[in-house]
Formats: C-alpha cells, structure tokens, sequence
C-alpha cells in the first residue's frame, strides 16, 4: 500500500539474453483499476576486438633475466553500448611465467 501523496520507485531490470527488440507492457492494478506502462529495449551483440589481427601473438622475443619487456594489445569496444571486460588468467599458468598486465580490474570501454 501507498499512503496518500506518497511515492514509490520501482525498480525494472532489463537483462536481455538475445540480441533482439523486446517490447512488453506491464500492468499496474490500482485500486481494481489497470494501469499500463510500456517498456522497451534492444539486446545488442558484444564485440569486443583487438584493433589488428597480429596482435593475437604476443612475441616477447629473447631478454636476460630480470629485464623486462613489454607488449601492447589495443582493443576497441565495437558494440552499441559501454562493454566491461577484465583480463584473467584463470589457471594461474601466466603468473609463474613472469607475465602480467595492466589494468587488472575490471574496466569499460565506451
């Protein structure tokens, strides 16, 4: 119940699992009257991509120890909306052979 003058927000997630146009109303019952609010969105592919197709081999090439290298991957954000991504290395197989990157949190690409 609403008391007299009073608000609510209500919150409406949309999570599409498909790239497709999704149109559905929803119906709000107020006191045994309906009332109709129309929600629409679209789900859109994600495409996320390196920028150049060699990038896809990183070669660092011969070093001595204890001297770093470094490799640059660029990657764009092709989608129609903001993309996050985070690098991982699940297995932990990349830590024990000295590699590592930057940023390793979570970041958005616009």
């Amino acid at each position: 119940m609403i008391e007299a003058g009073a608000s609510l927000k209500i919150p409406i997630v949309f999570m599409p699992r498909e790239v497709s146009d999704y149109a559905q109303r929803i119906e709000f019952v107020v006191n045994k009257e309906s009332k109709y609010v129309d929600v629409r969105g679209r789900g859109c592919p994600l495409r996320l991509e390196l920028t150049d197709l060699e990038m896809q081999h990183v070669d660092f090439g011969v070093t001595t120890g204890g001297e770093p290298i470094t490799r640059t991957v660029k990657v764009v954000n092709r989608s129609q909306r903001p993309a996050t991504f985070q690098l991982r290395d699940e297995k932990g197989e990349l830590v024990g052979k000295a590699v590592s990157w930057s940023p390793e949190k979570p970041t958005t690409l616009k």
